[in-house]
């Protein structure tokens, strides 16, 4: 997912902008970083989202929150299942 802006595309999104992309707060998206769950930059002393983890979370979904993935036929959470 890559963000257009008038002159540039976005490589790398804040905490706040990636929580309100995928419907989670930002402290949610900070304890998946510190997890492992979520690859994190630093960028000018920043901690950033590449717009690549964007897409991969789009993809394959936090395990969290709204963006949970769901296995279509048993509408359970894919890693609640045997």
């Amino acid at each position: 997912m890559t963000f257009r802006t008038r002159e540039t595309t976005r490589r790398a999104f804040t905490f706040g902008e990636s929580a309100d992309m995928f419907g989670v707060s930002k402290d949610s998206l900070k304890r998946a970083a510190k997890r492992g769950d979520l690859r994190t930059i630093m960028v000018g002393g920043r901690r950033l989202v590449p717009a690549s983890e964007c897409d991969r979370i789009e993809k394959e979904g936090l395990g969290f929150g709204r963006n949970r993935r769901m296995d279509q036929e048993s509408a359970e959470p894919v890693e609640a299942r045997a």
